[in-house]
Order: structure tokens, then sequence, then C-alpha cells
């Protein structure tokens, strides 16, 4: 759910610079569906603004900083509960009396008075004379459509489930180059792939209709700073995505357990390869992966030419040794300080956890950098067999 609202949340623009003007929303609501008794806003993050709809119309005075271009957005839900404060609507998300991807109602405040409609059977948003608005939609359908990428399990069918979401994105953003709502997106998804689809690696695949997309952005809409930003994500999205077999392992040092900073090459030993799991506190993958990466160390423990170790990302070292006082490892651990390395992920092409390369140490080039668990032994016995 949390990844939903994350999604959703992701084209809700706003970076507010004027001063805050008052401003008007009128509505109407309309469906086969019974019309709601009321309306709320969530705004601030944590706070709610209940109206109530009457003769299915309903109205809001805000306060909004309006600039000339994306003025933000105002976040609405419709009920017939009353949901007294933020908590009480947290508990309905979590119940699932409220789903975030079906129910929340997003419209971008372009203008001081807004007139729109809700269609109370799709919670989608008509919103008069607004572009803006009109595009963000059209890419809310498509992910109301579509759903999270988390819950397409039937691996039979999710390469086609990312060539269709990715070709609807397309056809709106190729048809808005005007739109800092087609930037904010673009941005978003190159940035961010795995938040839209089920292979994190389908926008690098299909990177010449992203960049020809990207080029049809107007950059004199978007202004020169935007342009480099989206430039420049759109660099290292090729970057971190493009085959690491071969390429220069970073130079990095870590912290031991026992709180010792060690080169790589010192932690690599003898050792020929290093067989690296990252990993962090807060990945649930990770954690039910570990008891595995620790019986294949465990297989391999006589062979000299290999080190397994753990490396740590979490942003806090103090998280990581909470989290081994309470777990017994095989295994060496590590934490990396990314702060060090802002760039570590990109050129090791990290883009998701846990993530499992093998190093070659005596020429510190990648041999594989992303390999699965379960293909894990193959691959280590593969290189031994090679080595042999």
């Amino acid at each position: 759910m949390i990844r939903i609202v994350k999604i959703i949340l992701l084209i809700i623009f706003c970076q507010l610079t004027a001063q805050a003007q008052e401003v008007t929303i009128y509505g109407n609501i309309y469906g086969k569906n019974p019309i709601p008794k009321y309306i709320y806003r969530l705004y601030e993050g944590s706070k709610l603004d209940q109206q109530q709809i009457v003769n299915k119309h309903f109205s809001f005075k805000l306060k909004k900083e309006i600039t000339k271009d994306i003025s933000g957005s105002e976040t609405f839900i419709v009920s017939d509960s009353i949901y007294k404060d933020f908590n009480a609507l947290n508990i309905a998300f979590s119940n699932g009396d409220i789903n975030p991807n079906r129910d929340l109602i997003s419209v971008i405040i372009d203008r001081k008075n807004i007139n729109c409609s809700i269609d109370n059977d799709t919670k989608i948003v008509y919103v008069k004379n607004s572009i803006l608005n009109e595009e963000m939609q059209k890419i809310v359908a498509i992910n109301r459509e579509f759903g999270d990428p988390l819950l397409q399990t039937d691996n039979s069918r999710q390469e086609e489930w990312d060539r269709n979401k990715l070709a609807q994105y397309l056809v709106i953003l190729n048809n808005y180059p005007q739109s800092l709502v087609s930037y904010e997106m673009l941005l978003s998804m190159i940035a961010n792939p795995s938040f839209y689809y089920v292979n994190s690696g389908h926008v690098y695949k299909n990177r010449e209709q992203i960049l020809n997309t990207v080029l049809r952005i107007d950059t004199a809409t978007i202004g020169s700073k935007k342009a480099t930003l989206l430039y420049n994500a759109y660099d290292n999205m090729i970057l971190t995505y493009s085959d690491k077999k071969n390429a220069l392992f970073p130079l990095i040092t870590l912290t031991s357990q026992n709180n010792k900073v060690e080169s790589l090459k010192e932690v690599s030993g003898n050792s020929n390869y290093l067989v690296i799991d990252f990993w962090h506190t807060a990945c649930g993958p990770c954690r039910q992966q570990h008891p595995e990466f620790s019986r294949i160390s465990k297989a391999y423990a006589d062979q000299s030419q290999l080190k397994f170790i753990s490396i740590s990302m979490d942003s806090k070292m103090q998280d990581w040794r909470l989290y081994l006082q309470n777990h017994n490892f095989n295994f060496i651990n590590y934490w990396l300080d990314s702060k060090q390395y802002p760039a570590f992920q990109v050129e090791a092409g990290i883009v998701s956890y846990p993530r499992y390369i093998l190093v070659d140490m005596r020429t510190n080039r990648i041999v594989n950098g992303h390999i699965k668990i379960e293909h894990l032994t193959t691959v280590l016995e593969n290189l031994l067999k090679e080595n042999s």
C-alpha cells in the first residue's frame, strides 16, 4: 500500500515560491454509484479538511501559492465515513477501507478558481480548461488500470505488462511536450523505474524510445535548469543499468563490525574473488535471502579463491549494528558510508536490493554485477571450472 501511495504521489508536483493566494475549488460529483456524503482534503502531510457534499456539489477555499507553471496539487477522498483526524484515515488505509490506487483524487491548482467534476465511479477528475489536469488524469488512469508492479506475480506476463504500460505512458508524454507534468513524469520514471515497472531495467531496455520522448520536451517551457536535470537523469540511468561486466569496481573503504576501516583489498586478503551481498536492514527480501547466502558461503568455505562478505547500505551505521546484535551470520559483515561515495550505486549498477556482485580482486573488475540468489551457485561453479 505504501508503494501505491508513492506511485500516485509522484505525480503530485509542487515547487512553490510565490506568495499564497486565496484559491476556490468548486466541484460536482456524478456517477452510477451512490454519491458519498463527505469529501476530505488531505494537506500538509497529516491534516484533513472535511466538507459535506450537498446536492452533489462541494467547495473549498484555501490559501495556495500559485506559480506561472505548476502550482502544486490538492488531494481529496470522498466517503460516507466520518474521519475525525488523519490517524483515523490512516486506519482506514491500513484496513483496506480506502484503496489509495483507486480512491485518492488529485487536482493540480493552476489558477485561483478551479471548476471540476469528479466521476464517482472511476475517481477521475475533469477540470475545466486545464491542460495540466487533463494530462495528469490520463496518467492516473494508467496507474489505476495497471496497479502496483509488486502485485504482478504472473512471471509469464510481466514483460508484456511493462511493455504495455510504457507504451501508454509514452503516448501521453509525447502528446504533451510543453507540459511540466510530462517533464516531472519522465524525470521520476527515469530516476525511479521500479515504482512503475516490474522489471526496473525496463526503462533502460527501451532507452531509445525514452530518449526520443526526452528530446521532445520543450526546453523553453521547462527552462534550462530542469532540462539539465532531465538529461543528467537519463545519462545516470544509462550508466547505472549498462552491463557492468569487466567494469572497474569502485575503490571503496568499509567499516567492520569491530569498527575497523578497511580497503576492499584488505577485506579480500589472499582471495581472488569477492562474493558481495549488498543489502540494508529495511529490505525484507534481503533479510529473507540471508539464510540462503549463508548456506552457500558455508558450502564454499574450503575454497580459498572465494570470500563471501555482506555490505550494509544503511544510511545510519547504528541501524546496521543494532540489527547485527540480534542476528547471527557466518559471513563477514561490513558497512559502507554512502555519503563518502555518492556515485557508488550508479558506478556499481546497484538499482535494487539485495544485489549480489562477483568481483575479481586481481584486476578489481566486476565479473558479474547482477546475480540472483537462485543462480549464485551455478555462477560460482562455472567460475571455479574456468579457474581449475
